[in-house]
């Protein structure tokens, strides 16, 4: 299957500037970073019940294909506590945040908060994203990252991230993109294995970054499932493309395997489903 996810301008919904009761959000592309945006936030206030707007706005553009963001605060009253709900919507989409140039009384408000280990702080946007790096704070611990390279010049390899945290109780997120192919699809399933010999054995696949993935790519998915099955567990996966879906169902994998269209669907599936029998 071949296709591609890119951050879009469609998707962020009126780059520029998005009012809000309190505050507005100014959201603004990073030159040479594609999938970057800056979030700048201005008003009079930010309160602990004004998460669920500024909420929906980063999960329609890390949908979207945007994985890191640095948000810039010019607000005379701030409660940390929205941020931690977006902590949240990061793990589950491999996402990267993090702060730049913020003021003495900002600092001091995630210090009094306590959340202040969650996040990345930084003087300036360019030194925000630098230190987002590469690695992200929640990585499965002794999991790391898998990097090989595929067949051909214009082939990007595969990378596969896991991620889990407390809020999760226990499921993983694998986070793929890249190419699954006869050459990665080795270093996959072994991945996999392993995360499920660590114990986890409820995984969802976020699959939404996939460029290319070969017919094999069925079989080993059935194999991590039986692996998982014999654990007690179960996996899930996540395919928001239409046309990966069709491709998907033309194989008949939808009775073995369950797609859904966001992570939370998909980790609600392995918490509380039922997986079928392979």
């Amino acid at each position: 299957m071949q296709g591609a996810m890119t951050a879009s301008d469609e998707i962020v919904p009126g780059l520029g500037d998005v009012p809000m009761e309190g505050f507005c959000a100014r959201l603004e592309r990073v030159p040479g970073h594609d999938q970057c945006l800056v979030v700048n936030l201005e008003g009079s206030c930010l309160e602990a019940n004004d998460g669920e707007p500024l909420l929906e706005i980063v999960e329609r553009c890390l949908r979207g294909g945007f994985d890191t963001f640095v948000f810039r605060l010019n607000l005379r009253r701030l409660s940390p506590y929205p941020f931690f709900g977006l902590f949240q919507k990061f793990v589950l989409y491999d996402g990267r945040m993090a702060f730049a140039g913020l003021g003495k009384r900002s600092l001091e408000a995630f210090t009094r908060s306590q959340l202040e280990c969650f996040f990345t702080f930084a003087p300036t946007v360019e030194e925000a994203l630098a230190r987002c790096g590469t690695e992200a704070p929640f990585d499965a611990a002794g999991l790391g990252v898998a990097v090989d390279r595929a067949v051909g010049p214009d082939s990007e390899g595969l990378r596969l991230r896991f991620s889990t945290a407390p809020f999760l109780k226990g499921i993983l997120i694998a986070h793929v993109s890249g190419v699954l192919d006869d050459l990665s699809l080795p270093v996959f399933e072994a991945k996999a294995r392993e995360a499920i010999g660590r114990g986890y054995t409820r995984i969802v696949f976020n699959m939404n970054r996939m460029r290319y993935w070969s017919n094999g790519t069925f079989a080993v998915l059935l194999d991590i499932l039986r692996a998982a099955l014999e654990r007690g567990g179960g996996i899930a996966l996540v395919l928001l493309d239409a046309r990966g879906r069709e491709i998907f169902d033309q194989h008949a994998m939808g009775q073995f395997l369950r797609v859904f269209e966001t992570v939370e669907e998909s980790v609600e599936y392995v918490r509380n489903g039922r997986p079928v029998k392979a």
